[in-house]
């Protein structure tokens, strides 16, 4: 019987080798159930005689009726070497070699397929680890006996000269060996080195029935151009997202040869991701997926990073599938890495694998491995990230490896073991000893090793006792170096140590001998119990120790102990005895040492907290008013002519300008605005500071342009305070318009016009300073980007007011003229702007219709 094909047209050019013309003849015979068989269809190439005869017109016209005789008439007539027969069979005729009939009955019959025939095989079977890795092990018994095709198979299988494999290919395909067996055997061929031999393979299988846009992608992927292979991998990629499992082995096979080859590093990166896609299917043949993963871990030795990047993908989805295959080849590579790099590579790989990889095992190989390597080489901190999440086990060995690692690299692994004690996988228990391991560095360490200490943030989790003893050993090892970087960073791991060193930093700064470690203890008090309300219930030992240190002048900071103690005692949980016993020692000081300064300061502090009397705020307001308003030196700077010039000498009064008019300006602020005063000490305070504010913008008296801005910051605070009576906030607004033009006073008008008030006065003022502000926001004396953020933020609060003029029409038109300042400020990267129109979208004083516009608009931009 004669087995007739079905080709496609790709088939008859790169299978066949016909011409075009011969297709198209082929095509329309087919058309006309005619079908020919592949030992015909070969020896009709371009130029034969069996082409002449092939597209000879009687051939087409007679062939629906034409007989085997009739057929060897016209033959002859061209002298064709070989007798043709005709076959009917069914519906279709089939003309082929008349030899091909006597060869069938040397041949086993081919198992029946359905009329949709497809690949017949199982994944179990797929086994291409013959042709990709040498001496893998017998394939089986064939399932004929015949010498001839024993032959094929041998070629095939073990066969060096690819030609010989093509044509043993090709005959495979004519032989009678049941569908499944001939995929196998071609599916190893798909995995060949050659890949002339590869895309005869997709041939054959073609033949067997696999979807043509399957087998035209692995013959590209085999030879095509590089612009074609990549195609062809992607187009692999999405059928086999939805192929069966014979078509996916097919895939995966054709996949993984170009990979074991020299792919440029774009297509391997890209190989090995769509590999990884596969790896459930993959992974059904432990040892080919074996073969796969060894290629793509020895692409890590040299690889560029985006193919090593490729291959930790590729290596994580089929560890996620089958983790202790891969870990064990991992390993293995590992223990014959050709260097660290690859080492370090391998590690990180196994990290994404611990359970199967060995916690204990992966920590201990990567502590040593990175214990002896430079930390400022990438890849050595890249190994250091595969311990991040082992937990315990890395912790461990880390800390031992820190007991024999070379002084250079000490500080490196004090700051990854940190890293670890501070990840969730890290239990109390080994966050706990790695507090007490930071004491003992802390303790014994050398500079380097302290300083990484001291930028521990894993100390958190010690326990209240080892961060009490931590906060102990750092203030007392401060003084070994006279270091402001020291200094800095044990001031900075004290204030994370939060209110468990409370009580160790009262001691250090009541006992310690070392001027340095009672100043760093004094900054952290500062902070610890001004950042955190509720550790200022512990504030009345500090204050005592302050309190007696200063009158022992036993601290060399003065200024600094003096603005602590008064900080520390105007914090509102502090105790109530405590803070009005400091209140009334530093008045008391005050009369004792009326020329420093920094008593007036923490008493200024100290008045404002909560718990102080109102006739105390009362009389200290009224002190600092009266300083305030006594005569301040107006010569203090001296000019003399020399030989050398002009000579300028600032006398001691210069201190009055220097220290006493802001502690003045800012203490008689903070008690104004700590309530529980009337109206009336309230308006007293702040007409005075406004009768100094008259007189600096007429002239009258000459301040430094640091005390002008705290004096205008200062008054604006009072005015944004929603409590000022409103009156008192209008004079204030008044007042301060005069100097619209410094920045810091638009900025403080623009904190107190944001507050809603109903007034007509109010409306008006409103009106006039928004012109203003949107003038100067124009002009080209305040396009320095500090100064036009400030007036845009102002320009922003007041805008979320509901009126912004007298009559509804001026004040709409006001802020569509702000709204699109802030656009243009958005658009020039002015700071805050855009943030300024987001809060405009959601403030209620803002029309819907607007807010909507805004939102739309931001949008778009």
């Amino acid at each position: 019987m004669l087995e007739g094909l079905h080709p496609t047209k790709a088939d008859l050019t790169a299978r066949f080798g016909l011409s075009q013309r011969l297709c198209v003849r082929v095509g329309a015979l087919l058309a006309s159930r005619i079908e020919l068989t592949a030992a015909l269809l070969e020896a009709a190439k371009p130029g034969t005689p069996t082409e002449t005869f092939l597209l000879r017109k009687e051939i087409l016209a007679e062939a629906g009726v034409m007989g085997t005789e009739r057929l060897q008439t016209l033959a002859a007539d061209t002298n064709l070497e070989m007798d043709l027969v005709i076959e009917e069979q069914g519906t279709k005729r089939v003309i082929g070699l008349e030899e091909e009939l006597a060869a069938a009955a040397e041949f086993t019959a081919p198992a029946p397929s359905p009329v949709a025939m497809g690949l017949e095989l199982s994944p179990i079977d797929v086994d291409p680890m013959a042709a990709l890795i040498s001496g893998s092990g017998p394939m089986g018994t064939p399932a004929l006996s015949s010498e001839e095709v024993g032959k094929i198979k041998l070629t095939i299988l073990t066969g060096v000269d690819p030609k010989a494999k093509i044509e043993a290919i090709r005959k495979l395909v004519l032989t009678g060996l049941p569908q499944n067996e001939k995929g196998l055997l071609l599916l190893r061929a798909v995995s060949d080195e050659s890949p002339e031999v590869r895309s005869e393979a997709a041939a054959g299988l073609r033949a067997l029935g696999l979807d043509d846009a399957t087998a035209s992608a692995v013959r590209s992927l085999s030879d095509g151009t590089a612009p074609e292979k990549t195609a062809a991998i992607n187009a692999l990629a999405r059928r086999a997202a939805d192929a069966g499992d014979a078509e996916k082995a097919v895939v995966i096979a054709a996949l993984a040869a170009d990979l074991r080859g020299a792919p440029d590093p774009p297509r391997a990166a890209q190989l090995l991701r769509t590999l990884g896609d596969l790896a459930p299917h993959l992974t059904r043949n432990p040892d080919f997926a074996g073969a796969v993963v060894r290629i793509a871990v020895r692409r890590l030795f040299s690889a560029p990073p985006e193919v090593a990047e490729a291959v930790g993908e590729f290596l994580a989805k089929v560890g996620a599938v089958e983790p202790s295959l891969v870990a064990k080849i991992l390993w293995a590579e590992a223990e014959g890495a050709p260097d660290r790099r690859s080492k370090a590579l391998l590690h990180v790989a196994l990290s994404r694998i611990p359970a199967a990889a060995g916690p204990e095992r992966l920590a201990r190989a990567t502590a040593t491995l990175i214990s002896g390597w430079n930390d400022s080489d990438f890849d050595c901190r890249r190994a250091a990230n595969a311990l991040l999440h082992l937990g315990d086990v890395a912790l461990d060995a880390l800390l031992e490896a820190l007991r024999g690692v070379p002084q250079p690299q000490v500080s490196f692994l004090v700051r990854l073991a940190d890293q670890v004690a501070e990840q969730p996988e890290t239990s109390e228990a080994g966050a706990e000893r790695w507090g007490e391991a930071l004491i003992e560095i802390v303790r014994t360490g050398r500079k380097p090793a302290r300083i990484a200490a001291l930028e521990s943030r894993a100390l958190q989790r010690a326990s209240l006792g080892t961060k009490r003893q931590l906060a102990l050993h750092v203030l007392t090892s401060a003084h070994d170096y006279q270091n402001d970087e020291i200094a800095h960073l044990t001031d900075a791991f004290l204030r994370r140590l939060g209110g468990a060193a409370v009580p160790e930093l009262a001691k250090v700064l009541k006992d310690s001998p070392y001027p340095v470690e009672r100043e760093i203890a004094l900054r952290a008090l500062d902070a610890i119990l001004t950042d955190d309300t509720k550790l200022a219930k512990e504030a009345s030992d500090s204050l005592r120790v302050m309190l007696d240190l200063y009158r022992g002048g036993k601290f060399a900071n003065e200024p600094l102990l003096a603005k602590t103690l008064g900080r520390v005692a105007a914090l509102s949980g502090a105790p109530q005895a405590a803070v009005r016993g400091t209140a009334m020692e530093l008045r008391t000081m005050l009369r004792e040492f009326p020329a420093r300064f920094e008593i007036l300061e923490a008493y200024s502090w100290a008045v404002s907290n909560r718990h102080v009397e109102m006739d105390q705020k009362m009389s200290a307001g009224m002190t600092l008013l009266g300083l305030l308003d006594s005569k301040m030196p107006e010569d203090f700077v001296k000019e003399a002519w020399t030989n050398d010039g002009l000579q300028l000498t600032i006398s001691r009064s210069s201190s009055a300008h220097t220290v006493l008019i802001p502690t003045l300006v800012g203490g008689l602020v903070r008690i104004a605005l700590s309530g529980g005063g009337t109206e009336l000490f309230l308006e007293k305070i702040t007409q005075g500071l406004m009768v100094h504010w008259g007189r600096i913008v007429k002239g009258e008296v000459m301040w430094s342009p640091g005390n002008v801005s705290d004096l205008g910051s200062g008054l604006g605070k009072i005015a944004a305070r929603q409590e000022t009576p409103l009156h008192l906030r209008l004079d204030v607004i008044e007042a301060l318009r005069t100097r619209i033009v410094h920045v810091p006073v638009a900025k403080a008008l623009g904190e107190a016009l944001a507050l809603e008030e109903t007034s007509r006065r109010m409306d008006m003022i409103c009106a006039s300073v928004t012109k203003e502000l949107c003038d100067l926001a124009v002009h080209r004396d305040f396009q320095d980007s500090d100064d036009r953020a400030a007036l845009l933020s102002s320009l922003g609060r007041i805008a979320q007011r509901t009126r912004l003029a007298t009559d509804g029409t001026t004040s709409e038109d006001l802020r569509r003229k702000v709204v699109e300042l802030l656009f243009d400020g958005a658009r020039a990267g002015v700071q805050d702007a855009r943030e300024a129109l987001a809060n405009l979208v959601k403030a209620k004083g803002v029309p819907p219709e607007m807010r909507k516009a805004i939102k739309e608009r931001i949008g778009r931009t």
